[in-house]
């Protein structure tokens, strides 16, 4: 009779366990469950593949999302590749679901940005642009590419989960991704890769004659060298610029970003103008040489040289191209660190440009002796 009781009793206490502890699984509420359980789709979690820092992902690394009845969201969309991903309410549609796991309910991405041209390309620029340290934390859902509506999520600064009940994170922060956007190696070795690129050019400038006139005239002493060419330093300074830019964006992309026609533009007025300007002081010295002259003065330094006209007092159209070039450049730089891309220029700039550059050659012309 005893053995009965026990038994009955270890039953009783078995049955009272089952009811207390029984959490209905894959059921979530919002706020509290007094309500109705969530039957729609949402984003409960993600992970990167990395197990050692599961809650962190860089490029071309793999992102698991997880989704609450991924069973809905199946029916919401055609295919897998039909499901995107969206980091911080931002739609990447050229990063499409490759599996989806409707057992599990994980939905399969690859981190990439080789698609980083047209719509794909302004939606990269939304979520990294701006860049303020090596990572960021970044909300994340996924949405269907029939519809293009998102789903709800809980990977953002806001939510936490709690025994299947999704709360406001009032004092600690929400659960969210955090993106890697540049390793601390990768970035070293951009910028070792700039600052010698960067080294080359001033080297240029002040051991070779690279940006200098090319001249046949004899100057009195070995010390004496020829003055340097606006027109070549103007075309150098944006071939240096767009490469290094070029750099920091394959650092933070992991792809070469190609060029805009606009930055082909820049390249192509620079280019023009050095050539062009080229060939107007060969015309002058050969003029100045026939009659006896000397064409050209020693040159002081880099900024007298490219200001002053022969006279040795600064020319208002040299003034004009330094000053609008130095300008232009500051604003290319910000637009790419800005954008996280090339920029397309707007073609009054490259109007503006044209026309300093006019003034410039136009002077060399009117003024032989303001060569160079």
């Amino acid at each position: 009779m005893s053995v009965r009781l026990c038994l009955l009793i270890l039953v009783s206490l078995a049955s009272v366990n089952d009811v207390i502890c029984d959490e209905p699984q894959g059921q979530y509420w919002w706020g509290d469950t007094g309500g109705a359980p969530i039957t729609y789709p949402i984003v409960l979690s993600c992970r990167g593949e990395n197990d050692a820092n599961m809650y962190m992902i860089g490029f071309n690394q793999r992102l698991i999302v997880k989704v609450l009845n991924i069973d809905s969201l199946m029916k919401m969309v055609d295919s897998e590749s039909d499901i995107i991903l969206v980091l911080d309410n931002v739609r990447l549609n050229g990063i499409r679901a490759y599996n989806v796991n409707t057992w599990t309910g994980e939905v399969y991405f690859r981190l990439s940005m080789n698609d980083y041209s047209g719509v794909n390309q302004q939606a990269w620029s939304m979520v990294l642009g701006s860049p303020g340290s090596f990572s960021k934390m970044v909300s994340v859902s996924v949405a269907s590419a029939l519809s293009g509506r998102s789903l709800p999520t809980v990977v953002n600064k806001r939510h936490n989960i709690n025994s299947g009940v999704i709360l406001e994170a009032k004092k600690q922060q929400g659960y969210a991704l955090m993106l890697m956007l540049v390793s601390p190696a990768r970035l070293s070795v951009a910028l070792g890769i700039t600052l010698l690129l960067c080294l080359l050019f001033w080297w240029a400038i002040s051991k070779t004659d690279m940006l200098r006139v090319s001249t046949m005239q004899k100057f009195n002493t070995p010390d004496e060298k020829p003055p340097y060419s606006l027109a070549l330093a103007q075309m150098a300074f944006w071939y240096v610029l767009i490469v290094a830019s070029s750099i920091y964006l394959w650092v933070f992309t992991d792809i070469f970003v190609p060029f805009s026609n606009s930055v082909l533009g820049i390249l192509g007025i620079s280019t023009v103008t050095g050539i062009t300007g080229m060939t107007i002081d060969s015309r002058c010295e050969k003029q100045s040489m026939e009659k006896g002259s000397q064409p050209y003065q020693p040159s002081k330094n880099l900024l007298r040289d490219i200001t002053n006209d022969a006279t040795g007092s600064p020319a208002v159209q040299r003034v004009m191209i330094l000053v609008w070039t130095m300008l232009f450049g500051a604003y290319y730089l910000f637009d790419v660190y800005r954008s996280v891309s090339i920029p397309e220029i707007d073609e009054s700039m490259l109007i503006l440009m044209g026309l300093t550059s006019s003034a410039y050659l136009g002077g060399k012309v009117i003024d032989p002796g303001t060569a160079r």
